[in-house]
């Protein structure tokens, strides 16, 4: 938001009007690299205290409130039309699988269970966010459930 912020008060002084940015389109996406090596690395490279300060549910519960913070940032700046990203499978990369080998599966179950509950928050803000903000466009987009694979009926 910092860049975003400092964007549109340069377009102020240029253009003396933002209202233009109404119209854009935001595209919001955590990468689950930022989720993996802010909460569950184990390597001092990486190391963030975030896993020793709470247990997992408390973290997505400290992303969800920092998440509307920032949207409400956004949305004070002019952004109106907000597509926001679930977290993919973390459990199932190929990193995670290596790196933590699962016992007996094939994903990771904690980093999966803990996708499912980030994406359900998540969704659960942006459903907020939405009666809020009628003025607005919020989006969430699943890609886990997106990505899943489907058994075809025969």
């Amino acid at each position: 938001m910092i860049h975003h912020n400092s964007t549109v008060s340069h377009i102020l002084c240029i253009q003396k009007n933002t209202t233009f940015l109404k119209e854009c389109i935001y595209v919001i996406n955590i990468d689950m690299n930022d989720y993996i090596y802010n909460y569950f690395a184990t390597s001092p490279d990486y190391r963030y205290d975030s896993s020793e300060l709470y247990l997992p549910e408390e973290y997505i519960d400290v992303l969800m409130v920092q998440y509307y913070q920032q949207l409400k940032v956004l949305y004070n700046l002019g952004g109106r039309k907000v597509s926001l990203f679930g977290l993919d499978q973390l459990g199932c990369t190929p990193l995670i699988v290596k790196r933590w080998p699962p016992k007996g599966r094939a994903c990771k179950q904690l980093l999966s269970d803990v996708v499912y509950v980030f994406n359900n928050k998540l969704k659960t803000l942006v459903e907020g966010l939405i009666k809020d903000k009628p003025d607005a466009r919020f989006t969430f987009i699943n890609t886990t459930s997106i990505l899943q694979k489907k058994e075809c009926k025969q």
